[in-house]
């Protein structure tokens, strides 16, 4: 529900254009909106202000008799700004950016409301999509994504995770239907001897946290390179093609559990136990150092 806290329209006798300016809230995100009509040049201008996800839009419509509108829209969000060009028709909306290196497109479709978009970028930190003042976190935050009227399919093609050295070839898929999000079939290599799927992979909510449940299915490329990269002794190196885990991952926490692993379809009941005792900690969380003894010790459990 939209709350209209001030609002007020007049005509702008300086520039000749018909104003709204308003100051409202929708889904616990404040926000403001100046809407300008030039009659004469037959276009609008809209532009939108929300300090609380650090985003503000710029958009000019031209109008005419045509039964496509067409427009240009720009985005600043952080430090970054982006602008796209898009065509409107009777009950969709079509665009593209104007970016080469960093482009993307999409289609939205007004009734029954769907959209789809599709983000290739270069380039991009982990951190701008899953910290705490990540504009991605604010957006889950505001539970603006619980609308079950909402149907959205967004797809991020990340080439280079670039406070992650071994990541690269990030494919995020982001699915919102009914008000539940999903992560399915979003993949990450691990230099090029790892796939990493997710699959059955969820974000639950509440008021008071957020955490992603799912499944995690890794498909080893290359046991040897993986190997030498974790510095695992030649014993412990046993040939493998998949593993398997489900996980929770607290967004709030930045901790991770883990259940139910299988290597290569099977069952360990030392692994099972490591996993366990892993799980009783009470600090889960990873950093490079922590990350690289845990692969350690649980490829020395599983040779042993």
């Amino acid at each position: 529900i939209n709350k209209i806290y001030n609002s007020k329209f007049f005509f702008d006798f300086n520039n000749l254009k018909n104003s709204l300016l308003s100051r409202n809230e929708i889904f616990n995100i404040p926000f403001k909106i100046l809407i300008e009509n030039d009659k004469f040049n037959k276009e609008v201008f809209f532009k939108f202000s929300s300090k609380k996800l650090r985003l503000d839009i710029e958009n000019i419509t031209s109008y005419n008799e045509k039964m496509v509108k067409e427009g240009s829209l720009e985005i600043y969000l952080l430090n970054d700004s982006s602008s796209f060009n898009y065509e409107i028709r009777k009950n969709s909306l079509d665009f593209k950016s104007d970016n080469k290196k960093n482009d993307y497109y999409g289609k939205l479709d007004f009734k029954p409301f769907y959209f789809y978009a599709n983000f290739n970028n270069e380039g991009l930190s982990t951190k701008k999509l899953f910290d705490s003042d990540s504009i991605l976190y604010d957006i889950i935050s505001s539970e603006i994504l619980n609308n079950l009227n909402l149907n959205i399919n967004i797809d991020f093609n990340i080439k280079d995770i670039v406070n992650v050295n071994e990541l690269n070839n990030l494919l995020l898929k982001i699915g919102i239907e009914n008000g539940e999000i999903n992560l399915d079939d979003s993949t990450i290599l691990w230099k090029d001897d790892l796939m990493i799927t997710l699959k059955k992979a969820i974000l639950n909510m509440d008021k008071e946290k957020i955490n992603l449940i799912g499944k995690v299915l890794i498909d080893v490329n290359d046991n040897e390179h993986f190997y030498k990269s974790f510095q695992v002794k030649k014993s412990l190196r046993k040939a493998l093609k998949e593993i398997q885990f489900d996980f929770i991952f607290d967004f709030n926490l930045k901790e991770i559990s883990f259940d139910n692993v299988e290597i290569d379809g099977k069952n360990f009941a030392e692994v099972d136990e490591f996993i366990n005792n892993f799980n009783l900690r009470t600090n889960r969380k990873f950093n490079k150092i922590k990350f690289k003894n845990f692969v350690n010790n649980f490829f020395n459990i599983y040779a042993g």
